[in-house]
Order: structure tokens, then sequence, then C-alpha cells
């Protein structure tokens, strides 16, 4: 199998390029080589053995951009061609000029050239001097050929990389040194912490700064991102004003990914209408911090489709003795894949015939792999920590599939269903609207500075959404912030009470109005009392201290522009 391994970034090239091509290199390959970007142009190593003999070869080059390649064929093309080679013997083909002369390379082949095997990859280096013209160059070399071939090339104009993933995906990484593509996960591992997997006939361009993904027809950016070690050099670590910014953008990304014309498009996931109507019981499972989503959509799952819904920490699970058979639906949240009681809660499930679901935004994790079924909300992985975001991409990923379920039941009609997709069509301006900063939300930031405790309490249904809360406020603000209901809490003695802020987070009106009397009785108590609600109780809640409304939803949506409210505070005591 051909092995492809380039890298763009801050470090020297060589060096790496050799590394990554080693851990592609298999015992049928003959040939090896790299070529690096420089400033008049190109430099070419080759070698008809194993890529540890390129380290022996005499290379002085500062380049911090360059390509590698192990083939089977034992003929490599490294220099300016005056006709193409072969197919499967093609490395590199720099071709003098402008994108125009690409014509001349394609009359000499009056039929498409075949391809050997359907993983072979083709290598291009060439002269093209508009941006445009690079792009489209990804398509005109897909089209010489029968197959679908993945390929990349380097633009001699601009330390960018180029490439069309085929047959064979190819795979970005991205790490604090740069932007790494291969295809084989192995080769990116010992580098990157960051991937993106190009799906068949998607395009990118790779540079320092910017990583754009184009569609199948080269026309439109689908996707851009900004590599690690682009966005390091502004800040140390992320803000987060990182998570205000990208949390929007991110639900907008994962309603489009799953619906479609206002329809579910999880067809992918392969489950058939009959078994969907035998399930009899649904586990969601997650290990912190994934688990407070997970905790949030059991109720979400329960009404939508009126079954058993039961959620458990992973670690917990190991050790229920809760029923489980074929028809139990197993959904396992994690945002890295590779907890590891998760992955123990995965197998006992499988152990017992139960179908699994995982839901990770990294999906080539170990999870990804055991369970049966895979929803990956996002079509990059970050491993960086970033808190809202990432309860927002696994809580309405869960909401979406709650939807998806009810409806193939039948529990749902078509016409909530129509309602429903509409206000998770509109979801990403109510998350906008409830982050931005108001003289309320200054207040509540001024109280969180002057207690000495914050106890984060939601009555009846939302009581699991505190969790999510009370985490976001431990890890943003270094404050002492503990969940817990509100029947509970009037019971505390009022020392604990004195000089203590009371975050309550309502997205039912009739909890509000059953713990009413408790938020009174707390606040008599010293406490202070900050009311996070939906906009249509803001008149009903004069009693209280302080108010921050948020646009109604669904109900089931409403814990996120709940939970956005929490962070807008969050950002304010940060500054």
């Amino acid at each position: 199998m051909s092995g492809i391994f380039a890298y763009t970034g801050n470090s020297s090239a060589k060096e790496i390029l050799i590394s990554g091509i080693s851990k592609l290199y298999n015992s049928n390959d003959k040939t090896s080589g790299i070529i690096l970007k420089e400033e008049g142009g190109f430099t070419e190593l080759k070698v008809n053995a194993p890529p540890s003999e390129l380290e022996t070869k005499p290379l002085e080059s500062d380049s911090k951009t360059g390509i590698a390649k192990c083939a089977k064929n034992g003929r490599c093309v490294f220099s300016a061609l005056t006709s193409p080679p072969a197919a499967n013997s093609l490395f590199a083909a720099a071709i003098d000029g402008e994108i125009y002369n690409f014509s001349a390379l394609k009359r000499i082949y009056q039929n498409q050239l075949p391809i050997l095997s359907e993983d072979d990859l083709l290598l291009a280096c060439l002269s093209a001097f508009r941006e445009e013209n690079k792009i489209r160059l990804t398509q005109k070399i897909s089209e010489l050929f029968f197959a679908n071939p993945s390929f990349a090339f380097i633009s001699a104009d601009e330390d960018a990389i180029y490439c069309r993933s085929g047959i064979m995906k190819l795979i970005i990484g991205v790490s604090q040194n740069g932007v790494f593509l291969s295809n084989e996960l192995g080769a990116l591992v010992p580098f990157c912490e960051k991937y993106i997997v190009l799906e068949s006939s998607e395009s990118a361009r790779l540079s320092r700064d910017k990583i754009s993904v184009f569609d199948s027809k080269q026309r439109k950016v689908k996707k851009v991102f900004t590599p690690i070690c682009f966005s390091n050099t502004k800040e140390s670590s992320p803000l987060p004003l990182d998570d205000v910014y990208y949390a929007p953008l991110v639900l907008k990304e994962i309603y489009r990914s799953f619906v479609r014309n206002q329809q579910f498009c999880f067809h992918f996931l392969k489950l058939k209408s009959s078994y969907i109507n035998k399930i009899n019981k649904i586990i969601l499972l997650g290990a912190p911090p994934s688990k407070s989503a997970a905790h949030c959509a059991r109720s979400v799952f329960e009404n939508y489709c009126t079954l058993c819904a039961c959620f458990f920490d992973s670690s917990e699970f190991l050790f229920s003795k809760t029923p489980i058979d074929k028809n139990t639906l197993v959904i396992a949240v994690s945002k890295s894949g590779e907890d590891k009681s998760t992955l123990l809660a995965i197998r006992k499930a499988k152990e017992s015939k139960a179908k699994t679901v995982a839901i990770t935004g990294n999906s080539l994790s170990a999870l990804a792999r055991e369970s049966d079924r895979l929803i990956n909300p996002l079509p990059f992985y970050e491993s960086r920590s970033l808190p809202l975001t990432d309860f927002i991409s696994e809580y309405f990923s869960l909401c979406l599939f709650s939807l998806y379920l009810g409806y193939e039941t039948d529990v749902i009609s078509e016409l909530y269903l129509g309602v429903s997709l509409k206000m998770a069509e509109l979801l990403t301006g109510i998350l906008s609207s409830a982050l931005k900063i108001t003289l309320k939300h200054e207040k509540a930031a001024k109280h969180i500075d002057a207690s000495d405790c914050i106890y984060v309490c939601s009555p009846g249904a939302d009581n699991s959404l505190s969790f999510a809360a009370a985490e976001i406020l431990r890890n943003e603000t270094e404050k002492n912030a503990f969940a817990v209901a509100p029947c509970e809490l009037e019971k505390y003695p009022a020392p604990l009470l004195n000089n203590s802020l009371v975050i309550a987070l309502i997205t039912d009106k009739e909890s509000y109005t059953k713990s009413l009397g408790c938020f009174l009785r707390i606040k008599a108590q010293g406490a202070s009392i900050i009311l996070i609600a939906g906009e249509e109780m803001r008149q009903e809640v004069d009693e209280l201290e302080s108010i921050i409304s948020y646009n109604d939803s669904l109900p089931a949506f409403n814990p996120l522009p709940c939970i956005a409210s929490v962070y807008s505070i969050v950002k304010e005591v940060d500054k």
C-alpha cells in the first residue's frame, strides 16, 4: 500500500517527514522519498530503500513545508517532467508555468489513466499562481483516472498543501508544531492533538494559519479551522471568549449535519424501523465532563420516546445490575472517546446483546470503533476543553436523536416534528442572544465575586441541569460551586447560606411555581438569589432579587440558552 505524509508548520520539515513516512513503510514498498518546498523551487531526496536510509543522505534545508511518500513501484520521479510517467510510479510532477499548461498534460492521455489499485496515491508539485486555480486543479487531476484516487500537491508560490480525499480517506492532524496530512492515523498520532477526517471527494488547503475544506465540486468552502500552532501565537490558553464565539457556530453546524430540508439525516446509523419499534429501554452513559449532557438528556428521551430512560455514570454502570437485553439501546457520550470506564461500560452492554451508539467528537477513537453505531456531532476533534461548546454539541445531538426515535416510533406527530425542527433552526439566534452581556449579567458577576460559596438549584426535571452549570462555574471561576435541590438547600444551616449566592435555573414554569416558597425561605436566611429563566416568566418573579431571562424555545431545547446565560456571567467574572 502506498503511503503519504505531508507537513507545513514552524519546525524543520525534513526530520518530521522522515519520521512520519517511516511509520507508513512496509516490506512491500520499494521506494521512499521526500520533497521540500524551497525559496526557488523544490528539493528532492529519494532512495530505493526504507525511509531510514534518507537520514544518511546529505540534505541541507531549512524548509518548513514538504511531502514524503513510500510506494510499491520501483520508479519514482522527482524532477520537472516534459512528459508524465505512469500513474503508479508518479511521485511528483513539477509542471512549469501556470495551471493552463495542465491541458498539455491531459492531451498526452487521450483516455483516462487506469489505476492499478484503489489505494494508490498521486502526488503533484506544480506552479500555479492563483488560489482558485490550485483548488480547481484537484478536480482536474481526479478526472484523469477511472478510480477515485487520493492525492496532494505543494504550491510553488506559497507554503501551502492542497489535497483531495478519494477512496482512501486522508486525515489532517494539527499540533503545536504545525499541520500534518496522511492516509494513516498511526503516522499522525505521535505528532498531533487534533484530527479532521476528509470524506471522499472533499478537498482541502492546508497552511500554517488556516485549514480550508471544500466541497466535492471545489466551489464552496464547507469548513474553516484555525490550527493550534497559529492560535497559540495569540494566547497561551483558551479563554472563555473562545467558547462564547464557537458555541453558536457549533450549534448551526450540528443542525446542518443532521437535518436537511426539515428532514432527519440519521440514515447513516442504519437502524431499521423494525428494531427501533422493539426498543424497550434506553440507557445513557457518560463520564466527566460528558456525563452532564447525558444526564440532562435523560428526561428528553423519556418524554419523546415514552420509554424507560436511565442515566448512569460510566463507572457506576459497571457495577449496576440493571436488566439489559437485545432490545435495550445504550447511548455512550464521550468527547474524547477514550474514557476507560465508558469503554468498559460499552463492552458490558454488548455482552448482553444490547445495541450501542457512541456520541463522540473523535470518530477515530476506541469508543467509535467498539460501538455498533457512531454519531459524530462535529467534523473535527478538538482536544482542549471548551465547556460550553462541548455541552451544547453533545446535548443538542442527543435531543435531535431523541426526536428522531420518537418520530420513527410514532410517538411524535409529523406536525410536532416540523415545529421542533424549526425551533432547532432558530436556536443559533436564541443562543447568541443569551450570550450577550447586559447590566444584569454584570451585576450577577459581581455577586459571584463577592460570594463565599455558590449553590446551583434546578427544581423538578431541571435538576440535572444544575450539575452542568456547577461544573462550569467551578472550572471557570475557581469558586466553590455545588449542585443541590431547592428542597434540600432550604434545610441548610443559616451560616452556610449567609453571604452565599444561589443561582436558580428554570426551564419549566410549573416546577418554578412549586419551588417558589423554597427560594423565598433561602433568601430569608441571607443568601443572594439570581434566577435564570425564560422570557415568559420575567413578570412573575419580582419576589426574587435578580432575574436574567432568555428567549424561550421548546422545553427540551431551553437548557441550551439557560447554560449559555450562566457562561456569559462567567465571562464577566473572568474580566
